[in-house]
């Protein structure tokens, strides 16, 4: 249902390869006006470890590397941090 909605306001929301599981719904950018993805940081790790076979920490890795620090354009997808705090 959320593929759908953004499908059709903004076919140019980049939605990420394989973490459809991590997928949680959508934003309005003021800016541009536009939706984008919201995916939940800790569903992305979760299905990074199904997906690849992979320990906690390597998902970690992979995830800092290759997808959080990723910006693709007005119409990259936000993904809402949350995992429990070390810090508080």
């Amino acid at each position: 249902m959320i593929k759908l909605f953004l499908e059709e306001s903004n076919p140019e929301a980049i939605l990420l390869d394989n973490l459809d599981q991590a997928l949680i719904g959508h934003c309005k950018i003021k800016q541009t006006d536009s939706q984008v993805a919201v995916y939940s940081e800790t569903k992305i790790l979760q299905t990074l470890m199904k997906n690849n076979s992979w320990g906690y920490n390597q998902a970690l890795n992979y995830f800092y590397q290759n997808v959080d620090c990723a910006y693709m354009g007005p119409n990259t997808p936000i993904i809402v941090s949350d995992l429990p705090s070390h810090t508080a």
